[in-house]
C-alpha cells in the first residue's frame, strides 16, 4: 500500500476532524461553534521505543543544569544510534523542550516531555518516517472533557513551536492558554490543521499566515479574544472558523475559481463590517457560512443563495442575480456528455496527460445520477469544479482511489436514496469504497469484484437487498468488509473464503442463511456470532475421476449426476468478537 503510514495518518485527522465538527453542528445554529476532535497520537507514528538504559558515554546530568540540546543527544530521549543521524529529530526534541514549561505555565497540567523518557512516548505527539526518518508531524494536546488523555494548559504558545519543520497537525483547544499567537508559526509550511478554539489568546492573527501557510486546510480559533484584520488565506484551505472574536475590517475574500476548497465559513459574533465581497459567491463547493453578529453592509451575494447559513439571523437583503453578459455563453454543464464534460479541462486539468483520470471522471458522472438522483447529482459531481474538489472524492497519482461518504455526516448531510451503479466497478485504482450510513437499495453489482486493488468495501446500514455475488471473492487486497444492517439473504459465497487479506467482516442484521466458509477462521474481527451462522465444516474434496461411458450416455439417455456435497455447518466457536464494531 503506498505511503500507507503517512496516507492514513493524514487522512485519518481530516476525515475524525470533519466527524467531530459534525457532531456540534447543532452548536453552531445554536449560537455556537462547531466543536473538533483529531485522530488519536498512535494514527500518526509507530509504537513507542523501548526505555533504554544510559550508557556510561551518555550519563545524565541533574535535570536543572541540562539544556535541551544536552538532554536531546543523551541517547535516551531520541535512541542512541539514531540520534547522530537524525539531526531532525534532535531539533524537533530541542525546540518541544523549550516550549514545555512556556505551553504548561502556573497550575497546568504537567506534560512528561523529558531528558530521561524516549521522545516517542512523550504525551500528545505524533511521529511519522519523513525520508527514512522519524520526524515529530504532529502536537495534539486537548482539554476538552471529552479527550483521553486530557490537557489543561495554563501558559502561552511558545514561539519555539516554530521550528518543528516537519509538523502537519496542531492542536492545542479547550484549555486556558494567553497571550498572542507567535508569528513564528507562520513558518511551518507544512501545516495542514490548527485547532486553537476556545482558550484566551489575544491579539493580531499574523498576517502572513495567509501567505507561508499555503498547504493549510483547516483553521479553527473560535472562542479567543483575537483582533484585527482577518487575512485572506489560499485556494487550500477548506474550513476557517473565527467565530466569537474581535476581528474587525472587512471579511476575508477566497479566490474563486475550480480548485477552490474552502466548504465552511464561520464568522459569527465578531466586529466585521463593510460589504460582502462578491467573490465568496463563486466559491463553488461552499457549503456551511454563518456571519450574524458583525456590522456588514450591502446585500448577500446572489451566489450565496442556497448554501446553510444564519443570514436570516442578519438585516441583509439577496443581492439581485447578476445580468448575463452578451459575449457568447459557453455550453451549460447539464447539457455536456459525461466525455465532452471531462475533456473540458477543468474537471480534469490537462485532460491530455491524464486519460486514467478522465476515465474515473465519466464513470463518476455517470453513475452520479444513480446514487444521488438526477437532480442532486450536478450539485456535489460537477464539471466544472476539478474533480479533486468533488463530494466524497479522494484523489491520488491522478487516479480516484477513494469514495467515502457517510450518511450520518451533517457537514454536509447527504443520505444516498439510489442504488449502486454496476459502473463504479471500472475505478480500476479504487482502495476505498465507503458508502454507510444511507438508504441504498437493490442488490451489490457483481462488477464491485473487479476493483483488484479494493482494500476497504463498508455498505453497512443500508437497504441493500438480493445475495451476495461470488465474484467479491475476487477483490485480493480486501482487508474490510462490512455489510451489516442491510437486507441481504442467502448463503455466503464460498468464494469469499479466498479473501487471504481478509481482517473484518461484519454481516449483522441481515437475512443470511446456511454456515461461513471454513477459510475464514483467519479473519480475526467479525460479528458471526450475532449474525447467527457458524463455520462450515472443513471438507476435503475427492480426486475428481473420469467416468466411462455407459450404453445409456452413448445413446444419448440422461444419466443422474451426483449434486455436489452441501456445506456443513460446524458449532465451532468463532474467534473473539471485537469490542468496537462499525455503526
Amino acid at each position: 500500500m503506498k505511503n500507507r503510514a503517512i496516507m492514513l495518518a493524514i487522512a485519518a485527522a481530516s476525515v475524525i476532524f470533519a466527524a467531530a465538527l459534525m457532531l456540534d453542528t447543532a452548536r453552531a445554529l445554536n449560537d455556537g461553534p462547531p466543536q473538533s476532535a483529531a485522530p488519536s497520537q498512535s494514527q500518526f507514528g509507530p509504537p513507542p521505543t523501548t526505555t533504554r538504559t544510559p550508557t556510561a558515554t551518555h550519563t545524565p546530568t541533574a535535570t536543572s543544569t541540562r539544556t535541551p540540546q544536552q538532554a536531546c543527544a543523551n541517547g535516551i530521549t531520541v535512541p542512541e544510534g539514531s540520534w547522530r543521524s537524525n539531526p531532525g529529530l534532535v531539533a524537533d526534541c530541542e525546540a518541544l523542550l523549550t516550549a514545555r514549561d512556556t505551553l504548561v505555565g502556573e497550575g497546568g497540567d504537567s506534560l512528561n516531555w523529558s531528558h530521561d523518557r524516549p521522545i516517542a512516548d512523550w504525551d500528545g505527539l505524533g511521529l511519522a518516517d519523513i525520508d527514512f526518518n522519524k520526524r515529530v508531524v504532529s502536537v495534539l494536546l486537548s482539554g476538552g472533557a471529552w479527550n483521553r488523555p486530557r490537557f489543561v494548559l495554563k501558559g502561552q504558545l511558545p514561539a519555539s513551536l516554530g521550528r518543528l519543520s516537519e509538523l502537519t497537525y496542531l492542536r492545542i483547544d479547550n484549555s486556558q492558554l494567553t497571550g498572542p499567537i507567535p508569528s513564528e508559526l507562520g513558518n511551518l509550511s507544512k501545516l495542514r490543521t490548527i485547532l486553537l478554539n476556545n482558550n484566551d489568546l489575544s491579539g493580531k492573527l499574523p498576517s502572513k499566515w495567509g501567505i507561508s501557510l499555503r498547504n493549510l486546510e483547516t483553521l479553527s480559533i473560535y472562542d479567543n479574544n483575537l483582533s484585527g484584520e482577518l487575512p485572506n488565506f489560499g485556494r487550500n484551505l477548506e474550513t476557517l472558523n473565527a467565530a466569537r472574536n474581535k476581528f474587525t475590517g472587512a471579511a476575508p475574500e477566497f479566490e474563486a475559481s475550480p480548485t477552490s476548497r474552502l466548504r465552511f465559513l464561520y464568522l459569527y459574533d465578531n466586529n466585521l463590517s463593510g460589504d460582502l465581497p462578491s467573490s465568496l459567491g463563486d466559491l463553488p463547493i461552499l457549503a456551511h457560512m454563518y456571519i450574524r453578529g458583525n456590522n456588514f453592509t450591502g446585500c448577500i451575494p446572489y451566489g450565496l443563495r442556497s448554501v446553510f447559513s444564519d443570514f436570516h439571523q442578519t438585516s441583509l437583503p439577496l443581492c439581485p442575480a447578476p445580468t448575463p453578459t452578451p459575449a457568447v455563453t459557453p455550453t451549460p454543464a447539464a447539457t455536456l456528455t459525461p466525455r465532452q464534460a471531462c475533456r473540458n479541462g477543468v474537471a480534469v486539468p490537462n485532460p491530455s496527460a491524464n486519460p486514467g483520470l478522465v476515465a474515473d471522471c465519466e464513470i463518476l458522472l455517470s453513475a452520479g445520477g444513480a446514487l444521488f438522483g438526477e437532480s442532486d447529482a450536478p450539485r456535489w459531481w460537477r464539471p466544472d469544479v476539478v474533480i479533486s474538489n468533488w463530494l466524497a472524492i479522494t484523489v491520488a497519482d491522478n487516479r480516484v482511489t477513494r469514495i467515502y461518504l457517510d450518511g450520518n455526516r451533517r457537514l454536509p448531510r447527504v443520505v444516498l436514496t439510489g442504488q449502486l451503479p454496476a459502473s463504479l466497478g471500472k475505478l480500476s485504482a479504487l482502495e476505498y469504497l465507503i458508502l454507510r450510513n444511507h438508504r441504498i437499495s437493490g442488490s451489490v453489482p457483481s462488477a464491485i469484484g473487479n476493483l483488484s486493488n479494493l482494500e476497504s468495501l463498508q455498505l453497512h446500514n443500508n437497504r441493500l437487498s438480493g445475495e451476495l455475488p461470488s465474484e467479491l471473492g475476487n477483490l485480493s487486497n480486501l482487508e474490510s468488509l462490512t455489510l451489516n444492517g442491510n437486507r441481504l439473504s442467502g448463503e455466503l459465497p464460498r468464494e469469499l473464503g479466498g479473501l487471504s487479506k481478509l481482517e473484518g467482516l461484519y454481516i449483522r442484521g441481515n437475512n443470511f442463511t446456511g454456515c461461513v466458509p471454513s477459510a475464514l477462521r483467519s479473519v480475526a474481527n467479525h460479528d458471526l456470532a450475532q449474525a447467527g451462522l457458524a463455520f462450515c465444516a472443513a471438507t476435503s474434496a475427492a480426486p475428481a475421476t473420469t467416468p466411462t461411458p455407459t450404453p445409456a450416455a452413448q445413446t444419448g439417455t440422461p444419466t443422474a449426476t451426483p449434486a455436489p456435497a452441501a456445506l456443513t455447518p460446524v458449532a465451532a466457536t468463532p474467534p473473539p468478537i471485537p469490542t468496537a464494531q462499525p455503526g
